[in-house]
């Protein structure tokens, strides 16, 4: 296990509202967007509680969430914000799971080959955040999106989303017919993420040819890439390929010994889906 320490430089775009549009183009190392489907930087929102009505709006009315009702997602601005709104998620003490933090799938408008996903995410306000022993973050995902163990069958659908473990080292957090187990493999990124510090996330998923295990998967850190995988299969059907964001963030784990010993908040800006 190794940390990157660096500064890249961030293009900050100035988003100002929920988009869908059509797709085009794309690929290549850490590109630019040039077909933007999705983007939200919250600051279309007021600051304070995140309601139901605002999380219909900002993510295409999901069909179910966990955290929203519990009042446990908020918009805020200044200090601990990335730039001008950013949302806050509370990870109560003591709970993981959908007692954790808070979970929605937004699906989007249409069935997409490749796509890329990325946005902003800091852990907490300081160095004292508790990663205890991982978590989840948000990733693409399509079929029926599986995520609490069973093994797709390359006929059902699948996800990749990230995944933090002791001391903030990240992995994509797959579900696919080629897992070992009932759970998700590890890939790891071979990165800490540092407490307190805004970090960007990015990964591009291209799906295989059916039945076939030449998918890709790719990530960038801080504009970098840490993971290159072009032997993925997703599918054993043309029948689905990328149509969800899933928005898991969660403290766990199938126990309490991956809890919080303290509330703890993570901070996320800038999601972007495009190709």
């Amino acid at each position: 296990m190794k940390t990157l320490k660096t500064t890249g430089i961030l293009l900050v775009l100035a988003l100002t509202a929920i988009t869908f549009t059509s797709c085009g183009g794309g690929g290549g190392d850490d590109p630019e967007p040039t077909g933007v489907i999705y983007s939200n930087n919250f600051d279309q929102n007021s600051v304070g509680t995140y309601t139901v009505g605002m999380l219909n709006a900002d993510w295409n009315s999901p069909s179910w969430s966990d955290g929203i009702a519990e009042g446990r997602v908020s918009i805020i601005s200044g200090g601990d914000a990335y730039s001008g709104n950013s949302m806050q998620i509370l990870y109560p003490q003591g709970q993981i799971g959908n007692t954790s933090g808070a979970l929605w799938e937004m699906k989007l408008n249409g069935s997409y080959n490749e796509l890329y996903c990325s946005y902003k995410v800091k852990f907490g306000e300081n160095l004292n955040f508790d990663f205890s022993k991982g978590g989840k973050l948000p990733g693409l995902g399509g079929g029926t999106t599986p995520t609490g163990g069973g093994k797709p069958t390359g006929y059902d659908g699948w996800t990749a989303r990230i995944m933090w473990r002791e001391v903030g080292e990240l992995f994509q957090y797959v579900y696919y017919p080629d897992q070992a187990g009932i759970y998700g493999d590890y890939m790891g990124w071979e990165v800490l993420a540092t407490p307190g510090v805004w970090h960007d996330m990015k990964v591009r998923i291209v799906m295989n040819s059916p039945g076939v295990s030449n998918g890709i998967l790719e990530a960038w850190f801080d504009g970098f890439l840490v993971l290159s995988r072009n032997n993925i299969m997703y599918r054993k059907t043309d029948a689905f390929a990328i149509d969800t964001l899933v928005f898991n963030t969660f403290y766990g784990g199938g126990d309490s010994s991956w809890a919080p010993f303290k509330n703890e908040y993570i901070y996320f800006d800038n999601f972007r889906i495009y190709q």
